[in-house]
């Protein structure tokens, strides 16, 4: 059984993959595609993969937003608003030690 703030880590990646693949199909930017693969693969160790792994695998997660802001001027896009409550979320999760 997973945590409840594992549970709403996992429905907020669901979020930001949808705004992703939003972008995706909006631009054929190549970091939107490769964080868009990060996400979804992080999203199948949930429930599933080992605690090392899916700790691995959300940490690389983090600082994506910051990454993709220092590509761009175009600040305000959705899926970097998702993208950014994910980290604050994984951040949280991996402070309190809840995987």
């Amino acid at each position: 059984m997973i945590s409840d703030s594992l549970r709403s880590v996992n429905q907020q990646i669901e979020k930001t993959i949808a705004a992703l693949r939003d972008k995706c199909s909006a631009s054929d930017e190549v970091v939107v595609a490769d964080y868009l693969k990060r996400y979804e693969a992080s999203l199948a160790l949930i429930g599933t993969g080992s605690k090392q792994n899916l700790e691995a695998s959300l940490k690389g997660l983090l600082n994506c937003t910051r990454g993709y802001l220092e590509t761009t001027s175009h600040h305000d896009q959705e899926f970097l608003a998702e993208m950014y409550e994910t980290e604050r979320l994984i951040k949280q999760l991996l402070k309190d030690e809840l995987l």
